[in-house]
């Protein structure tokens, strides 16, 4: 997939892509639809595929105070698009004068003039141009006008309910991570990079890594089977994420025991996959207690991958 952050990029000269348009966040099952649509039409039609996203998230400027934390960080989001075989990704600076854009002046100067689009696939709930007036209906009138296909793409439903970006950022807040990876097609991840701790795990014969993330949203506190990614090794761990109540603090740590695992790694950069929750944090009235129930929580995660290998 080549990435390109201009539409003036004279690589998109004569291109006459089939287009996709979105945030995007989270790549989960309706959006690999309509992007794996895009890709479909565009091979048939013997063109490029091309995906047009936005920098920062829309919502980021246009409700700042009420945006909500981005799913996937943008070198995931990239990462999860690229998986799907895109041609080219184009990567709009979203910009207060870009968010004054009317619908139709989107589709003339960006769609027809400058990219010159063969097709548009896009979801029937896709809203564009200023204060969201474009609809999939007027872009079907401007598509007879200028020549170009709309495919309107239907949403995917699980148990009953639209896949949408909301839903699953609700359901990793409540740490329904399984509910949420089976709306997504793939487990929730979350990089960052392991930063010197306290060393409790340590003494208590549990060594952690802690890890200072860069996913803006992260699941709600408890305990979790996950699976690592480290040094290109993927590896079987159990997950804590809360504020160590057992010992009276108050700020949040991620923090990852990785089983039969002993080496160095302060410093590195590490991915969690968050295959299920094992169960809320919890205050115990003694260290001995909690480390009883650490025990238990190894316990169960280690019988877990005897019957499931650590694979994302």
């Amino acid at each position: 997939m080549l990435i390109l952050d201009d539409i003036q990029d004279p690589r998109l000269e004569d291109l006459c892509p089939v287009v996709t348009i979105g945030n995007f966040d989270s790549v989960h099952l309706g959006h690999q639809k309509v992007i794996n649509q895009t890709i479909a039409l565009a091979k048939a039609q013997r063109t490029q595929s091309l995906v047009m996203t936005f920098a920062p998230h829309t919502r980021k400027l246009l409700n700042s105070e009420h945006a909500p934390p981005l799913i996937n960080t943008s070198s995931q989001k990239l990462e999860l698009i690229d998986k799907l075989g895109v041609d080219f990704l184009l990567m709009v600076g979203f910009t207060d004068d870009f968010s004054h854009t009317t619908p139709e002046e989107f589709v003339r100067s960006f769609l027809v003039e400058k990219l010159r689009i063969k097709a548009v696939c896009l979801s029937s709930k896709f809203r564009y141009g200023y204060q969201g007036r474009g609809n999939i209906h007027l872009l079907k009138r401007m598509g007879k006008v200028h020549q170009f296909e709309v495919v309107e793409v239907e949403a995917v439903y699980i148990d009953n309910r639209p896949v949408d970006s909301t839903r699953i950022r609700e359901l990793i807040r409540e740490g329904k991570v399984e509910e949420a990876s089976l709306l997504m097609g793939r487990e929730y991840m979350a990089d960052g990079r392991v930063t010197r701790g306290v060393r409790r795990g340590e003494s208590m014969g549990y060594p952690t890594a802690n890890i200072q993330p860069e996913n803006e949203l992260l699941p709600g506190f408890g305990i979790y089977i996950t699976r690592c990614l480290l040094k290109g090794n993927l590896l079987p761990s159990v997950t804590s994420l809360g504020v160590r109540p057992t010992f009276g603090e108050n700020i949040p740590t991620l923090e990852t025991h990785i089983l039969n695992f002993s080496q160095q790694i302060y410093g590195e950069p590490i991915r969690l996959y968050f295959i299920k929750k094992l169960r809320d944090e919890m205050k115990f009235p003694h260290p001995d207690s909690l480390r009883e129930q650490i025990c238990r929580d190894v316990q169960a995660a280690t019988e877990y991958f005897k019957k499931n290998k650590p694979q994302p």
